[in-house]
């Protein structure tokens, strides 16, 4: 699988860029970012590559909040995973592309590298090892 090849190749340069990035302090407290990615956008990201992913979409996830307290593994999905990185990365480009001056790029910094501690990195590392399963259980096409 094509996209699968590729992406398990970019997600771990993902990754070491966004450590790499140093902390900045919120400049402007009233800053907030714009979101340019629409709902349409994010569904329509989901959607083709649950389209792609096909039956391997699913995975069980177990590094997730909700876990603490279930005592049921939680399914969730590549495709979610996915599309969750992109719009992070999506709106965090777009509004340093659109940023006025230099607090604004540096308020923009903060958020992603915030919301890559919190958020989007965990989802990362964890449609990682579900790409990994995927790409490495059909040995024979790699």
């Amino acid at each position: 699988m094509e996209f699968v090849d590729t992406i398990v190749k970019i997600l771990p340069l993902l990754y070491l860029k966004a450590t790499l990035l140093p902390k900045y302090e919120m400049l402007d407290e009233d800053y907030f970012p714009e979101d340019f990615v629409t709902e349409d956008n994010y569904n329509i990201v989901r959607a083709n590559i649950s389209i792609i992913m096909e039956d391997k979409d699913d995975y069980l996830e177990v590094f997730m909040e909700d876990m603490k307290y279930s005592e049921s593994p939680i399914l969730t999905t590549v495709s979610e995973n996915l599309a969750d990185i992109y719009q992070e990365l999506k709106n965090f480009a777009m509004n340093y592309k659109h940023a006025v001056d230099e607090m604004s790029m540096m308020n923009a910094l903060s958020v992603v590298k915030e919301e890559f501690q919190y958020s989007w990195g965990q989802k990362l590392v964890n449609v990682q090892r579900a790409l990994h399963e995927v790409r490495y259980a059909e040995t024979d096409e790699y």
